[in-house]
């Protein structure tokens, strides 16, 4: 997919979108008038960025099933051999379940 593509597919204007990537607006512009071409691994980065918000449109969801993860480790910590290494798992799911709402303009 080219950025254009990208970009309509989430319906934000190139200021917003290049807000949301982190990316200058004028390089999104130049990239979709042909100026310039973006680096495929800048558009490889957005197409799965966006795929893993796609699937997790629930932020809510995702969170409650986190946490029930980990009570399931807290009422049964003796099933695991390393805790640390279950907590671990399980705070960075956290991470990134905070990183999608705040794409998704869900935290401040």
């Amino acid at each position: 997919m080219t950025i254009k593509e990208l970009r309509t597919k989430t319906g934000l204007s190139q200021s917003k979108f290049g807000q949301k990537f982190h990316i200058p607006t004028i390089n999104i512009s130049n990239w979709e008038q042909g100026v310039h071409n973006p680096p495929e691994y800048v558009v490889y980065m957005i197409e799965k960025l966006l795929e893993l918000e796609s699937r997790y449109v629930d932020g809510d969801d995702l969170i409650r099933k986190i946490q029930e993860k980990q009570q399931h480790i807290i009422d049964h910590s003796e099933d695991y051999t390393n805790d640390t290494q279950a907590i671990d798992t399980v705070n960075g799911l956290s991470g990134a379940v905070m990183i999608i709402l705040q794409q998704q303009g869900k935290l401040d």
